[in-house]
């Protein structure tokens, strides 16, 4: 077993600082955020992946301190209510996926997402009891035409670039 640390808890040192720090503390993994609501400090995969050199050397400032790369942080809500927030971080998930097929990173760890309890809806909603039965309903339709549909398709691309997800149970943000 290996302990490493979620590279956001280094938000305020740049890529090759927050890999030092991780292993001065005896750490020997570490997992960079890449979008959704953890940002891009340490790693924009949309940047990295233009520029082979780019990648080159933000793989080399986690070896030269002896960390693996254990995973990609990605945790969003691609499937909330606003489209604006759900249209980036689908992106983010989706150049995660790309950069960890690239460099050879085999899981991007999430959030599963919680979409509103309807079409119109604004915010999302998560619904933990099925009665009165229009929250049954709702959640019905959550999983039907958003949860199960969304996860369908990011799966195929995930299998397609050999990566897994990770989910990270969430209270507010899965269901």
């Amino acid at each position: 077993m290996k302990l490493g640390v979620m590279a956001a808890c280094f938000g305020d040192k740049s890529w090759e600082n927050a890999c030092k720090a991780a292993s001065d503390a005896g750490l020997k993994a570490i997992e960079p955020g890449c979008g959704g609501f953890v940002g891009k400090s340490h790693c924009n995969p949309a940047e990295l992946i233009k520029d082979k050199n780019a990648i080159k050397k933000f793989r080399e400032a986690a070896e030269k301190n002896g960390l693996e790369i254990s995973a990609l942080s990605c945790h969003g809500n691609a499937i909330h209510p606003q489209k604006s927030i759900s249209d980036e971080h689908t992106a983010d998930l989706a150049t995660a996926i790309e950069l960890a097929s690239k460099i050879g990173v085999k899981v991007i760890n999430d959030f599963a997402g919680c979409p509103g309890a309807g079409e119109d809806a604004k915010y999302p909603n998560w619904i933990t009891c099925p009665w009165p039965t229009y929250f049954g309903d709702s959640v019905k339709w959550q999983w039907e035409k958003k949860v199960i549909p969304f996860w369908k398709e990011m799966v195929k691309k995930a299998k397609k670039a050999g990566v897994k997800f990770g989910f990270e149970m969430h209270p507010g943000d899965d269901l």
